[in-house]
Protein backbone atom coordinates (compact mmCIF):
# COMPACT_ATOMS: atom_id res chain seq x y z
CA UNK A 1 0.00 0.00 0.00
CA UNK A 2 1.44 3.38 -0.93
CA UNK A 3 2.34 5.99 1.69
CA UNK A 4 2.70 9.76 1.33
CA UNK A 5 6.10 9.61 3.10
CA UNK A 6 9.77 9.03 2.33
CA UNK A 7 9.02 5.38 3.06
CA UNK A 8 6.60 5.20 0.15
CA UNK A 9 4.80 1.94 0.92
CA UNK A 10 4.09 -0.75 3.51
CA UNK A 11 3.43 -4.41 3.05
CA UNK A 12 0.03 -5.71 4.05
CA UNK A 13 -1.75 -8.95 3.34
CA UNK A 14 -5.18 -10.25 2.38
CA UNK A 15 -5.31 -13.89 3.49
CA UNK A 16 -7.94 -16.31 2.24
CA UNK A 17 -9.77 -17.41 5.37
CA UNK A 18 -12.56 -19.91 4.75
CA UNK A 19 -15.53 -18.04 3.32
CA UNK A 20 -13.84 -14.65 3.59
CA UNK A 21 -10.67 -12.66 3.98
CA UNK A 22 -8.42 -11.75 6.89
CA UNK A 23 -6.51 -8.52 6.41
CA UNK A 24 -3.14 -8.00 8.08
CA UNK A 25 -2.42 -4.28 8.48
CA UNK A 26 -4.41 -1.58 6.72
CA UNK A 27 -2.40 1.39 5.51
CA UNK A 28 -2.50 5.04 6.55
CA UNK A 29 -5.90 6.74 6.79
CA UNK A 30 -5.85 8.87 3.63
CA UNK A 31 -8.20 9.35 0.68
CA UNK A 32 -5.62 7.67 -1.56
CA UNK A 33 -5.56 4.58 0.69
CA UNK A 34 -9.37 4.46 0.87
CA UNK A 35 -9.53 4.62 -2.93
CA UNK A 36 -6.96 1.82 -3.22
CA UNK A 37 -8.94 -0.34 -0.78
CA UNK A 38 -12.20 0.34 -2.64
CA UNK A 39 -10.54 -0.78 -5.87
CA UNK A 40 -9.20 -4.00 -4.35
CA UNK A 41 -12.42 -4.74 -2.43
CA UNK A 42 -14.60 -4.30 -5.50
CA UNK A 43 -12.11 -6.13 -7.74
CA UNK A 44 -10.00 -9.14 -6.75
CA UNK A 45 -11.57 -9.44 -3.27
CA UNK A 46 -15.20 -8.87 -4.28
CA UNK A 47 -16.21 -12.53 -4.08
CA UNK A 48 -15.83 -12.80 -0.26
CA UNK A 49 -16.27 -10.47 2.75
CA UNK A 50 -13.56 -9.33 5.11
CA UNK A 51 -14.01 -11.38 8.31
CA UNK A 52 -11.35 -9.78 10.51
CA UNK A 53 -8.62 -7.16 10.47
CA UNK A 54 -5.35 -7.90 12.27
CA UNK A 55 -3.05 -4.98 13.03
CA UNK A 56 0.50 -5.88 13.94
CA UNK A 57 1.16 -2.60 15.75
CA UNK A 58 -0.19 0.89 16.31
CA UNK A 59 1.78 2.90 13.77
CA UNK A 60 -0.68 4.91 11.65
CA UNK A 61 0.46 3.22 8.45
CA UNK A 62 -0.50 -0.17 9.90
CA UNK A 63 -3.69 0.58 11.87
CA UNK A 64 -4.85 3.79 10.16
CA UNK A 65 -7.65 2.26 8.04
CA UNK A 66 -8.70 -0.34 10.63
CA UNK A 67 -11.77 1.59 11.77
CA UNK A 68 -12.90 2.23 8.20
CA UNK A 69 -12.51 -1.44 7.24
CA UNK A 70 -14.09 -2.92 10.39
CA UNK A 71 -17.10 -0.58 10.13
CA UNK A 72 -17.53 -1.32 6.44
CA UNK A 73 -17.58 -5.09 6.98
CA UNK A 74 -18.92 -5.27 10.53
CA UNK A 75 -15.91 -7.36 11.49
CA UNK A 76 -13.54 -7.42 14.44
CA UNK A 77 -10.20 -5.75 14.89
CA UNK A 78 -7.53 -8.06 16.32
CA UNK A 79 -4.51 -6.44 17.93
CA UNK A 80 -2.73 -6.63 21.24
CA UNK A 81 -4.14 -4.88 24.29
CA UNK A 82 -1.09 -2.60 24.50
CA UNK A 83 -1.39 -1.53 20.87
CA UNK A 84 -5.14 -0.91 21.24
CA UNK A 85 -4.72 1.09 24.46
CA UNK A 86 -1.92 3.17 22.96
CA UNK A 87 -4.22 4.06 20.06
CA UNK A 88 -7.02 4.89 22.51
CA UNK A 89 -4.69 7.24 24.36
CA UNK A 90 -3.70 8.96 21.12
CA UNK A 91 -7.37 9.34 20.16
CA UNK A 92 -8.15 10.84 23.58
CA UNK A 93 -5.48 13.47 22.95
CA UNK A 94 -7.36 14.64 19.82
CA UNK A 95 -10.35 15.96 21.78
CA UNK A 96 -12.78 13.40 20.39
CA UNK A 97 -15.63 12.20 22.60
CA UNK A 98 -14.48 8.79 23.91
CA UNK A 99 -17.97 7.58 24.92
CA UNK A 100 -19.17 6.42 21.47
CA UNK A 101 -15.84 4.65 20.85
CA UNK A 102 -15.87 2.91 24.21
CA UNK A 103 -19.57 2.01 24.00
CA UNK A 104 -18.94 0.40 20.60
CA UNK A 105 -15.93 -1.48 22.01
CA UNK A 106 -18.08 -2.68 24.92
CA UNK A 107 -20.62 -4.09 22.45
CA UNK A 108 -17.84 -5.90 20.60
CA UNK A 109 -16.62 -7.67 23.75
CA UNK A 110 -20.06 -8.35 25.25
CA UNK A 111 -20.39 -11.84 23.66
CA UNK A 112 -17.10 -12.91 25.21
CA UNK A 113 -17.40 -13.38 29.00
CA UNK A 114 -13.64 -13.78 29.42
CA UNK A 115 -12.87 -10.35 27.93
CA UNK A 116 -13.17 -7.17 29.98
CA UNK A 117 -13.02 -3.66 28.56
CA UNK A 118 -10.42 -1.35 30.07
CA UNK A 119 -10.84 2.45 30.08
CA UNK A 120 -7.21 3.45 30.38
CA UNK A 121 -5.94 6.65 31.95
CA UNK A 122 -8.99 8.92 32.16
CA UNK A 123 -7.99 12.56 31.82
CA UNK A 124 -10.66 13.95 34.16
CA UNK A 125 -13.34 12.89 36.65
CA UNK A 126 -15.98 13.09 33.92
CA UNK A 127 -14.25 10.17 32.15
CA UNK A 128 -14.66 8.03 35.28
CA UNK A 129 -18.37 8.88 35.38
CA UNK A 130 -18.67 8.15 31.64
CA UNK A 131 -16.84 4.82 31.92
CA UNK A 132 -19.06 3.77 34.82
CA UNK A 133 -22.23 4.89 33.02
CA UNK A 134 -21.57 2.68 29.98
CA UNK A 135 -20.62 -0.29 32.16
CA UNK A 136 -16.89 -0.41 31.45
CA UNK A 137 -15.36 -3.34 33.35
CA UNK A 138 -12.04 -1.79 34.43
CA UNK A 139 -11.08 1.86 34.85
CA UNK A 140 -7.44 2.72 35.50
CA UNK A 141 -7.00 6.00 37.36
CA UNK A 142 -4.00 8.06 38.43
CA UNK A 143 -3.50 8.92 42.11
CA UNK A 144 -4.06 12.61 41.37
CA UNK A 145 -7.44 11.86 39.85
CA UNK A 146 -8.38 9.55 42.74
CA UNK A 147 -7.79 12.47 45.12
CA UNK A 148 -10.50 14.42 43.28
CA UNK A 149 -13.21 11.75 43.69
CA UNK A 150 -14.69 13.44 46.79
CA UNK A 151 -15.61 16.46 44.63
CA UNK A 152 -18.13 14.39 42.63
CA UNK A 153 -21.69 15.63 43.24
CA UNK A 154 -20.34 18.54 45.28
CA UNK A 155 -22.41 21.70 45.69
CA UNK A 156 -21.39 23.95 42.78
CA UNK A 157 -21.69 27.20 44.76
CA UNK A 158 -19.27 25.92 47.39
CA UNK A 159 -16.98 24.48 44.75
CA UNK A 160 -16.92 27.80 42.89
CA UNK A 161 -16.17 29.75 46.09
CA UNK A 162 -13.33 27.39 47.02
CA UNK A 163 -11.88 27.78 43.51
CA UNK A 164 -11.93 31.59 43.79
CA UNK A 165 -10.25 31.36 47.23
CA UNK A 166 -7.58 29.07 45.77
CA UNK A 167 -6.84 31.55 42.96
CA UNK A 168 -6.65 34.35 45.53
CA UNK A 169 -4.16 32.39 47.68
CA UNK A 170 -2.08 31.51 44.60
CA UNK A 171 -2.02 35.15 43.47
CA UNK A 172 -0.93 36.33 46.93
CA UNK A 173 1.70 33.58 47.08
CA UNK A 174 3.10 34.82 43.76
CA UNK A 175 3.33 38.37 45.12
CA UNK A 176 0.34 39.82 43.28
CA UNK A 177 -1.95 42.27 45.00
CA UNK A 178 -5.67 42.42 44.43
Amino acid sequence: MSLPLALNHINLWALEDGAGWTLVDTGMHTEETATAWQSVLSGPMADRPVQRVICTHMHPDHIGMAGWLTRRFGCQLWTSRLEYLTCRTLVADTGRDPVPLMAAALELVRPYPNIELLWASPRELLNIVQADAIGCHIITVTHDLLKKLPSLDRDLDGFSLDTVKMFHRDAQGAGYQL
